[in-house]
């Protein structure tokens, strides 16, 4: 049996492993987890955090601010990152600010994501699903 540690050291080994990561969102939508579709339109879209393992900073930028890099979400996806973390500093490039590293430590590759996915979950169910059946990322 696969676990939910198993799938995330893979794509902590290698974060541009988007097979893996539609694996983990079937493997979730069997479990009933609310990350399930955002996991998969991460996967879908080729969509990752940036993330820094030496200092732990890792962030999300939003489309309708920066071109179209692995990080980037559709503006509204975006805008949930800041509901699904609030202490997240509020800017075109979202990541946990100063004190929350002070209070928490450094941010995770799957922090990041599992927020992404949390946030996508919040979309309107006819957004996601476009979002879902787009070739790219639509703004």
């Amino acid at each position: 049996m696969t676990s939910e540690e198993s799938f995330q050291a893979m794509l902590d080994a290698n974060p541009k492993d988007h097979t893996t990561r539609r694996i983990f969102a079937d493997w979730l939508d069997e479990r009933d987890d609310p990350r399930a579709e955002g996991y998969r339109a991460l996967g879908a879209h080729e969509r990752f955090a940036i993330h820094n393992p030496d200092n732990g900073r890792g962030w999300w930028a939003d489309a309708g601010a920066w071109s179209d890099y692995n990080n980037v979400l559709p503006p509204d996806w975006f805008a949930l990152l800041r509901v699904v973390h609030p202490t997240w500093r509020d800017s075109k490039s979202l990541c946990p600010c100063d004190s929350e590293f002070e209070t928490n430590g450094p941010i995770t590759r799957r922090e990041l994501e599992d927020a992404a996915a949390l946030a996508f979950a919040r979309l309107p169910a006819d957004r996601k699903r476009e979002l879902l059946a787009a070739n790219e990322v639509p703004a």
